[in-house]
């Protein structure tokens, strides 16, 4: 007779219910969650659940690198009948509410280790790690300067009473402060402990009159097998010495040339996840210069695809199975909208309409069955827009001629060094290749290629460093002008 296991506490927690809307894979294993209560908790999860990924679409969402019963657990501390934590596996918790966000999780974790059995070293040694609000390892910090500089427990309370008036915090009894002053003067030869927050140290010497050197000479010494930052320590110090003390700054308060410096240096997925934090920043991320270099556009029935760098796929569709092949990479975007031409226009638009957007290659392919609406709706955008675009190396296959005339005029002239144009029909003659050898960026251009038919004198090909094509008569003064050239 077969009898099913019973289910372990874990996976009865998150056994599915008329309340669970969504399900993460752990190690093979399902956990049915509710999706508002984890992007309530957790910055992780909202964008996991609602950003443009493709984990949005998915039925069930893999999670990598975690233990099934540690990550449980952990999610467990958001509901009513929590999996209560244990003393082996608290620190482990304590990681993964880190790792996803999970600020309500770290803070019951942080009560459970005040109040457990654990070993009193090993308490600081996690709160250091985890950097607990109150962690005493601040204390300790401060308690190893004023010992290595040879001060007694008694003038090191006083100090520390100073401390924690002008930080509004109440401070700890003599009698305990003792404790942990002998608890650490033990420690104080050793060589291997954690870096210290040596801030308390800074804003402690301000309040007692040393000067920034002074402050910087007894540091360095103290904490010698540290490297104390110069910058770092005289931007405390004299944030200190204003008057300021540890209130937080955030990402939006930084100046926006801060900011726009910062997204300058993201890669292409970090880029685009800052442009998702807030209209305000991606307003500021809008003006700096994208970091993509090479754009695909491929316009076909039904979808439109764009491909970044060769690294991010994004796809626009009607269609509900349309997915990525087995060899995409990792971070893949698809956009499914009855009105997806709209949609990836409008969103091509936003890099195109970026005036320090530089590319070095960019491809156009439209098939013959989207020829109509895409190509309109492509016009249109290149004729919005303010500005001509930076690219050194254009790829055209399948526009229509004068969409050709059009693609071309919009590249910032002297920028263009590569031009090469297809056609399904090798031997259609290109009707615009007389305005094409006018414009300033054919002038300035060093490489031609196309299959298309060309009714021109071979004299406007004669500026290439190389070109190759189909031309439709050639004369025997063309040859020998041909051959002079070469």
């Amino acid at each position: 007779m077969f009898v099913t296991p019973a289910m372990s506490i874990y996976e009865s927690t998150f056994a599915k219910s008329d309340k669970t809307d969504a399900i993460l894979v752990v190690e093979g294993k399902k956990l049915h969650v509710n999706k508002a209560v984890l992007s309530f908790h957790s910055e992780y999860f909202k964008t996991l659940f609602n950003g443009e990924f493709k984990e949005k679409s998915m039925q069930e969402i893999p999670i990598k690198d975690v233990k099934f019963e540690d990550f449980a657990a952990t999610l467990s501390l958001l509901y009513p009948c929590p999996i209560k934590p244990t003393e082996e596996n608290a620190e482990k918790l304590l990681e993964l509410a880190e790792r996803f966000l999970i600020p309500s999780a770290k803070y019951s974790l942080e009560l459970f280790m005040k109040m457990c059995k654990m070993e009193k070293m090993n308490k600081i040694r996690i709160a250091d790690k985890c950097k607990f609000m109150d962690s005493p390892i601040d204390l300790s910090a401060f308690v190893l300067y004023n010992l290595r500089l040879w001060e007694s427990a008694e003038t090191s309370y006083k100090k520390y009473e100073k401390l924690c008036k002008a930080m509004g915090k109440e401070a700890i009894s003599y009698e305990e402060y003792k404790y942990w002053f002998q608890m650490f003067y033990k420690q104080k030869e050793r060589d291997d402990l954690p870096i210290p927050d040596i801030r308390c140290c800074i804003l402690s010497d301000v309040i007692n009159g040393k000067t920034a050197q002074k402050s910087m000479n007894d540091l360095c010494d103290v904490f010698k097998n540290h490297k104390i930052d110069k910058e770092d320590h005289g931007y405390w110090y004299k944030r200190f010495k204003n008057g300021h003390l540890f209130s937080q700054v955030t990402f939006s308060n930084l100046p926006e040339d801060v900011i726009s410096e910062i997204a300058g240096t993201c890669d292409l997925t970090s880029y685009f996840q800052l442009r998702n934090v807030s209209h305000s920043l991606r307003s500021i991320v809008d003006h700096t210069k994208p970091p993509i270099t090479h754009i695909i556009v491929e316009c076909e029935e039904n979808q439109i695809s764009l491909n970044l760098n060769n690294e991010v796929p994004v796809i626009f569709t009607d269609l509900n199975d349309v997915d990525p092949p087995s060899d995409f990479p990792d971070h893949f975007y698809k956009f499914k909208d009855n009105d997806y031409q709209k949609v990836a226009f409008n969103y091509l638009e936003i890099l195109l309409k970026n005036p320090k957007l530089q590319l070095d290659y960019v491809q156009l392919v439209f098939s013959d069955d989207t020829h109509n609406k895409n190509n309109q709706m492509f016009r249109d955008l290149l004729n919005s827009l303010s500005h001509k675009i930076h690219v050194k190396e254009f790829h055209i296959h399948f526009l229509t001629d004068k969409d050709i005339i059009t693609v071309v005029k919009c590249v910032k002239p002297g920028t263009l060094k590569s031009l090469l144009v297809f056609e399904n029909e090798d031997d259609e003659e290109l009707s615009t290749i007389h305005e094409l050898v006018e414009t300033e960026q054919w002038r300035n251009a060093e490489i031609f290629l196309s299959g298309k038919l060309l009714d021109t004198s071979i004299e406007h090909f004669f500026h290439f460093d190389r070109f190759l094509i189909n031309i439709k008569s050639l004369s025997m003064e063309d040859v020998m002008n041909l051959t002079s050239v070469s």
